[in-house]
């Protein structure tokens, strides 16, 4: 999320209806998480809040994202196998989505998990190539390693963009980005 007022009412709305259900999950956590207004990274684990210092705009959502995962791997905040990365804006049926995860195979950790596969120009490896909408992820602790800052750079010496008209923002800022390094 980020600390715009819209967003907050988003979380709030969220607490008052589905994310309710996962009190009746003990495997079952959440937390949000947002950009930090004083620069330093915070965790407040009983409120379900992490915040980390980084653009607060649509512009930082990587960013943002990853820093949250790693700040969750290296200070060891949760103990998951499967992270579902979501937005405020989505609703989500906590025990449907706790069926489909208890029963996927150990063998199937570096499958992701996603509502949408999107094919635009702008976006993935290559023009027109096929992604998974960031806007909910569900990725094996294994698959966290595959998004990290420094495998963008390396993925990006691999699949170089191609930057038409000097459009800098091909789409490597936002939650697609995880997508399109996933594809």
């Amino acid at each position: 999320s980020c600390n715009h007022p819209f967003f907050e009412k988003q979380f709030n709305f969220a607490k008052d209806t589905w994310l309710k259900e996962v009190g009746n999950f003990d495997n079952i956590d959440y937390c949000l998480y947002s950009s930090s207004e004083t620069g330093k990274f915070y965790i407040n684990k009983k409120k379900h809040i992490i915040k980390v210092p980084c653009d607060d705009s649509i512009f930082g959502t990587y960013d943002k994202t990853i820093k949250t995962l790693t700040l969750i791997e290296q200070e060891n905040i949760y103990d998951y196998d499967y992270i579902f990365r979501t937005n405020g804006s989505t609703y989500i049926n906590i025990s449907l989505l706790n069926e489909f995860i208890q029963n996927l195979k150990d063998e199937d950790w570096n499958k992701v998990y996603a509502p949408k596969i999107y094919l635009t120009q702008e976006q993935g490896p290559y023009k027109y190539g096929l992604f998974a909408q960031g806007n909910g992820l569900i990725l094996h602790r294994n698959m966290i390693n595959a998004i990290k800052p420094n495998k963008l750079g390396d993925y990006l010496e691999r699949y170089p963009l191609e930057v038409e008209d000097n459009n800098l923002n091909c789409g490597l800022v936002d939650d697609g980005t995880i997508g399109y390094m996933l594809c």
